[in-house]
């Protein structure tokens, strides 16, 4: 299948993956029984359609049963139907945007693990022979095109780009495609590689091996290198030959495979702490971003002349109901 998207998003994910399931499923319909006039479900095999593909096997696949059945399948909300035919046609036609609760969910740790899980039993079979090397292609063919994707990523992509592992490809994928637009640590990864363009070869060089070989012969030095940077930074000094993002490149690009390449407890702690780092300041910028937006909002908010209370924002950033706002004397 010839294809000229450039974006990777849910709906290249989608329109590329639906193309090449061949499997016959049963689907769970209704229809109106033309001799009682009543709804009654039927039970049918047929070809896998994108609805089916959205509802039963990609949306559910990162979350809980719970979280489905609340966010997908909607079992107690007031419709207690699940989501529409038409609405998620929208989504996958990029007219609409999927739920953000749902894309949310997503962020939780061990979501790509889930996807994994489920894609295993539920998608993989669907996919067969030749067509699992056709959506590899595809798929890479669309992430070839699309230079906002982090190159970490593409790393991690690459690392699982062959039939033996296509549900972790898949998986990686997919929860990126879910969090690109929400998730602090992409985010800050594509604007610190337009402002930074280049990774420092060595760290590079250290990724592509481990993606590709499971280990690399420079990943113990520049592991220390990484962590001489990092420790200088508390004392002002600067150190021109890495940067910030290296240090998330190189922990997002082998953490995988840590165990296997730390030889010493000393490394391990090592390692552990430029994770740390990378996590922290992570966690800085999206605070930082949450105030600034929590702030904006307060002002919006104060400016309305019908505000009844006082709103203050106090220095450890909580927010607080200062009382009922005063009347102004006529």
């Amino acid at each position: 299948m010839f294809n000229e998207y450039r974006v990777l998003n849910y709906e290249s994910f989608e329109h590329i993956v639906v193309a090449h399931c061949k499997n016959l499923v049963y689907e769970n319909r209704t229809r109106i029984n033309e001799l009682t006039g009543k709804e009654e479900r039927v039970y049918r095999l047929a070809p896998i359609s994108q609805y089916y593909l959205d509802l039963e096997i990609l949306l559910p696949s990162g979350l809980t049963q719970d979280e489905a059945d609340q966010l997908v399948y909607r079992v107690e909300s007031d419709k207690k139907n699940p989501l529409s035919e038409t609405f998620l046609s929208k989504c996958r036609n990029s007219k609409k945007s999927l739920p953000r609760p749902i894309r949310m969910a997503y962020l939780k740790e061990g979501a790509v693990d889930l996807v994994r899980s489920s894609f295993e039993t539920d998608l993989d079979s669907q996919i067969y022979g030749d067509d699992k090397l056709y959506v590899i292609h595809e798929l890479m063919s669309v992430i070839d095109r699309d230079l906002t994707i982090p190159r970490v990523y593409r790393s991690i992509f690459k690392k699982y780009a062959s039939k033996d592992t296509m549900p972790s490809f898949l998986a990686e994928i997919f929860v990126f495609v879910m969090t690109k637009d929400i998730s602090s640590r992409i985010m800050e990864l594509e604007e610190e590689e337009r402002q930074h363009p280049l990774v420092n070869h060595l760290v590079q060089r250290v990724v592509d091996e481990v993606a590709q070989f499971g280990k690399s012969g420079y990943f113990i030095p520049v592991l220390n290198l990484l962590n001489t940077y990092v420790t200088e930074i508390p004392r002002g000094e600067e150190n021109r030959d890495f940067s910030d993002i290296d240090v998330t490149y190189f922990v997002e690009g082998t953490k995988d495979y840590c165990n296997d390449l730390v030889t010493s407890d000393e490394e391990a702690r090592t390692y552990e702490g430029l994770a740390a780092y990378s996590t922290g300041r992570s966690l800085r910028n999206l605070m930082k971003d949450y105030m600034e937006a929590e702030k904006d909002l307060i002002a919006r908010l104060s400016a309305k002349h019908h505000m009844l209370y006082d709103i203050d924002i106090q220095k450890d950033g909580d927010l607080y109901i200062a009382g009922p706002r005063k009347k102004s004397k006529r």
